[in-house]
């Protein structure tokens, strides 16, 4: 994904194909990584 993609995305309200995810504590980064795993999924 190039920055113009991502700049795209993240600049979109969430819908069907994006949905934003609130870290409310401290969040490692094996769970980040496992999470992103499990949504490609």
């Amino acid at each position: 994904m190039d920055l113009k993609t991502l700049q795209t995305l993240l600049s979109q309200t969430e819908n069907e194909h994006i949905e934003f995810k609130e870290a409310k504590t401290a969040y490692s980064f094996e769970k980040l990584v496992e999470y992103t795993i499990a949504l490609g999924e």
